[in-house]
């Protein structure tokens, strides 16, 4: 039987949107130079890059980015957008070189529709070809305006939020692939374990504090 439950994680996050639009979400962004976002700013962020992503409904989607506020705004983005996040570990942007083989095996197995990446790494990917046969989205160059969410983009509990790959170092990277429901488990086990968070429960999807 067809699970139709919506997004535990989707609907979450759009409560938190919402009810928190005053709150802070993010803070000491050093690397683009931003001390904090707001639920309000983050949303517009989020709901920004989604438009991008409204094709790929469904669709994977490889994340090339460094853990900065870029990789909440398109992970985040995959949630309201229907498309499961594929994050990567990175080194640094500049020496995507290094994990070459890695990434390669990651796009055979995975097969993504979409990249998202910065500007600063177009050309290394170019040169490497994976921008061919795929749609490559470059977060820096987003306007972070939109107002809301399409609502076609609903996804469904049933769906993977995303594919956690292994670092590969010691053989081929393996994937573990994240549902609604895992998520949801290990958010209610936060909460027991740190009884001050219940008070927020359901409505934060834990993306508050520092990085």
């Amino acid at each position: 039987m067809k699970d139709s439950r919506p997004s535990w994680v989707q609907m979450t996050l759009l409560a938190r949107f919402d009810d928190c639009s005053d709150d802070v979400a993010i803070r000491d962004c050093t690397s683009d130079r931003h001390q904090e976002y707001r639920y309000g700013e983050l949303s517009r962020k989020v709901f920004s890059i989604s438009g991008q992503l409204r094709p790929f409904y469904g669709e994977r989607a490889l994340l090339l980015l460094p853990g900065d506020s870029q990789f909440v705004f398109g992970f985040l983005a995959c949630v309201i957008s229907g498309v499961t996040a594929v994050p990567v570990n990175l080194p640094g942007v500049q020496r995507l070189r290094r994990v070459r083989l890695m990434l390669e095996h990651i796009l055979q197995d995975c097969q993504p529709r979409v990249i998202l990446a910065l500007s600063s790494s177009k050309a290394e990917l170019e040169r490497m070809g994976w921008h061919q046969n795929r749609t490559v989205i470059y977060l820096d160059q987003i306007a972070g305006n939109a107002p809301g969410i399409d609502l076609k983009a609903i996804r469904a509990a049933s769906g993977p939020i995303l594919l956690q790959y292994s670092s590969g170092s010691t053989g081929k990277p393996k994937a573990v692939c994240n549902h609604d429901d895992n998520i949801h488990h290990h958010h209610q086990l936060m909460t027991g374990m740190h009884p001050t968070m219940a008070g927020i429960e359901p409505a934060t999807f834990g993306f508050g504090g520092r990085f």
